[in-house]
């Protein structure tokens, strides 16, 4: 109750000081008034009758006391307006006014011209209160304006006279019959003009309230959606949110299963149960093409039952309006959102305008998602690299290196004893083990050449990749490796980015040597314009692509993948590298990276 009776009485208060102002403003006006009228006593007395307005006093002339008596009222009335509570009590004044009107024209010889000085008090009773106080006005100051124009010619008028003091009479009685016509035919329009501007005043207030609680919950989703980090979610947050900024009966989003022209719903908003999951081919010529046009826009379908291409989904059958919104960044599309109304009332510029600010944020949001799954992949990969490397560097340790360190570590002990019983043959024991500690040097070299080599700073990745396969060569004999490069002088690349190939070269020859059984291995670089294209090439037995793929995934190993994910850490502006792996039973393999060059 209080909510809609507060707006009323303040409406009333409001009109209430304003009529107090417009009531003060016009005593204030009025003012004028009674300065014109005793300017014009002023001349009457001062000129007309040759009187000396100073000193006053009571034995003055009568005109000189009635013009500083009328003095001393116009300064009263003008003080009193300025103390409100006192305001009411200036209502007869105007009538006071026309006694002293009627003493001017009494002691004035040309009453005639006097005249025009009732219209100012007679007019503005007519327009301050009322037609009825304005006739009565204009009664009293045609019958004081008769006397004092009969008394001060001494009755000595003519037919004439009395004529035209009859018609000045008449004009006294019908200026405030016109004035108050026309004042309320000019208040009623004011008064029309005043509400139609408080309806547009009311109805401006009430679309700036609509859009300020609508921007309010805007904010909220976009707050919502910027804090969910996974896509599953954002879609749920979207279609649950967006209800709540347009009306809609049901919705759904699709999204790419990965086949080319096939979308899926992901999540949905009053979905009948069959159509999650439920997967739409985008036909050629279909509103899901047109939406997918350069550039994507949003469709509005005036009845969806109709659409062919939504004919298999159960929850479009009783739905008649709906808005199919893409949801894009750039030119690359994500999917599509679509809402429905079961009434046939079209989706508004304006509504659309909204959910397509919605969907916006949520495709930030899935794109932020995306980012953070793929950290958080990073991470996983890189804590297993770095378990890989562990354990690689234990094995190779373990079996390299510490064998070789306690061999040398025991033939000291038997050098020491064989040097008192056989020194000749305790120099030949010495000879051998320079020789053991020569190769457990190398091996050191080795491992710490293939954990971070130098040469990859300061020389390059093809250099670095050469280095490699010469230790690979000292070590496989049996296997040929070859390296060829093609117009890569003088290539630079990030020192992350040098790491990353190696890695990926390195894995690719060690999986050549450990399941291909090659008898060559060929690493082939190549420089196309700003693209570098690095193949590693066996001559094995070669596999099944997608079964192998398969079997990797069934036992948890990402070998395969793992190329195409080092290959998309590389990255120039918005365009990151790719591999592809190439093979097939008894025709050897091929692992081919492609990445991008800085301009």
């Amino acid at each position: 109750m209080k909510a809609t009776t507060a707006p009323v009485s303040s409406r009333a208060l409001n009109d209430n000081n304003n009529v107090h102002a417009q009531g003060a403003s016009g005593e204030r006006y009025y003012l004028l008034a009674r300065l014109l009228i005793l300017l014009v006593f002023l001349v009457v007395v001062a000129l007309q009758e040759g009187l000396a307005l100073w000193p006053v006093a009571l034995t003055s002339p009568l005109p000189v006391l009635v013009l500083w008596g009328y003095a001393a009222f116009s300064l009263l009335t003008a003080l009193l307006i300025s103390i409100p509570p006192l305001r009411n009590a200036l209502t007869p004044a105007a009538f006071v006014d026309m006694i002293f009107i009627t003493a001017i024209v009494f002691f004035s010889n040309t009453p005639v011209v006097l005249f025009a000085l009732y219209l100012l008090p007679i007019v503005h009773l007519a327009l301050r209160y009322s037609v009825g106080t304005g006739l009565i006005a204009g009664l009293i100051g045609a019958v004081l304006y008769g006397i004092a124009a009969l008394v001060g010619t001494g009755g000595g008028s003519t037919a004439g006279d009395y004529a035209v003091l009859a018609l000045q009479g008449m004009l006294l009685l019908l200026v405030p019959l016109l004035t108050g016509k026309l004042r309320d035919s000019w208040g009623a329009h004011n008064l029309a003009q005043l509400a139609a501007a408080r309806q547009q005043a009311q109805v401006a207030q009430q679309r700036i309230d609509y859009y300020r609680e609508r921007m309010e919950v805007l904010f909220n989703v976009a707050h919502k959606l910027g804090e969910t980090l996974t896509g599953e979610k954002v879609l749920n947050v979207l279609m649950d949110k967006a209800n709540t900024l347009v009306p809609f009966d049901a919705g759904a989003a699709l999204l790419p299963t990965g086949k080319e022209g096939e979308l899926q719903a992901e999540a949905g908003y009053n979905l009948s149960m069959v159509d999650h999951g439920f997967k739409l081919i985008v036909a050629y010529g279909s509103v899901l093409a047109e939406a997918f046009s350069t550039p994507p826009r949003p469709i509005r379908i005036t009845d969806i039952s109709q659409e062919t291409v939504f004919a298999d989904l159960t929850t479009t059958r009783s739905h008649k309006a709906a808005c199919l919104i893409p949801l894009y960044s750039g030119y690359e599309i994500f999917g599509a959102v679509l809402v429905m109304r079961k009434s046939a009332t079209p989706f508004e510029d304006t509504e659309i305008a909204i959910l397509e600010s919605l969907i916006i944020y949520a495709t930030c949001a899935l794109l932020n998602a995306e980012l953070a799954a793929e950290i958080r992949k990073d991470r996983l990969d890189k804590s297993v690299l770095q378990e890989q490397a562990r354990h690689y560097l234990a094995r190779e340790i373990h079996d390299g290196l510490a064998q070789k360190l306690a061999a040398i570590t025991m033939n000291i002990d038997f050098i020491k004893r064989m040097v008192q019983t056989n020194p000749p043959a305790a120099v030949k024991e010495l000879d051998k083990l320079g020789d053991l500690y020569r190769r457990a040097n190398y091996d050191v070299r080795t491992l710490l050449g293939e954990l971070k080599p130098t040469t990859l700073e300061t020389r390059g990745l093809p250099v670095a990749v050469e280095e490699l396969l010469e230790r690979y060569r000292m070590q496989y004999p049996d296997i040929q490796f070859h390296l060829e490069t093609k117009r890569v002088e003088g290539l630079t690349m990030p020192q992350g980015d040098k790491s990353t190939l190696y890695n990926v070269v390195q894995e690719a020859v060690n999986n050549a040597i450990k399941h291909a059984e090659p008898r060559n291995v060929w690493v082939r670089f190549e420089r196309e314009g700003f693209r570098l294209s690095i193949a590693i090439q066996d001559d094995g037995k070669g596999f099944d692509v997608d079964e192998e793929r398969k079997k990797a995934l069934a036992r948890g190993s990402h070998g395969l993948s793992n190329y195409q994910e080092r290959a998309k850490q590389v990255m120039v502006g918005d365009k990151s590298g790719i591999a592809e792996v190439r093979s097939s039973p008894g025709k050897g393999s091929t692992v081919l990276i492609t990445v991008p060059l800085e301009v």
